[in-house]
């Protein structure tokens, strides 16, 4: 009978641990996908001014220095896009190491 009880302890034990390690995954996961979502609209919004910026500027007068910090706010945008999409893969490589080492 002990044993039986031991047994559905380690059970539950290992069900808790599981839970934990899935809810702080999904907590940390929502957090960096809201992050990569305000980013790509922030990414969205400059090159729409850019697009207005070029279609409303003189084509006879047209230069790059219109838009050119614009642009390298959307290239900067793009690489803390690109590190919150490792980020994100990282939580995810962490979490199955989490499970394989809770479920040996």
């Amino acid at each position: 009978m002990s044993d039986l009880f031991g047994k559905l302890k380690q059970g539950i034990d290992k069900s808790t641990k599981v839970i934990g390690a899935k809810s702080a995954s999904l907590i940390d996961s929502n957090k960096v996908k809201s992050e990569i979502s305000t980013l790509n609209k922030s990414k969205d919004e400059l090159l729409s001014q850019v697009g207005l910026l070029v279609y409303e500027a003189d084509p006879l007068n047209f230069s790059y220095e219109l838009v050119r910090s614009s642009v390298e706010a959307i290239q900067s945008l793009d690489e803390q896009i690109r590190s919150k999409t490792e980020e994100l893969e990282q939580i995810k490589l962490e979490t199955e190491e989490k499970l394989h080492e809770i479920n040996k």
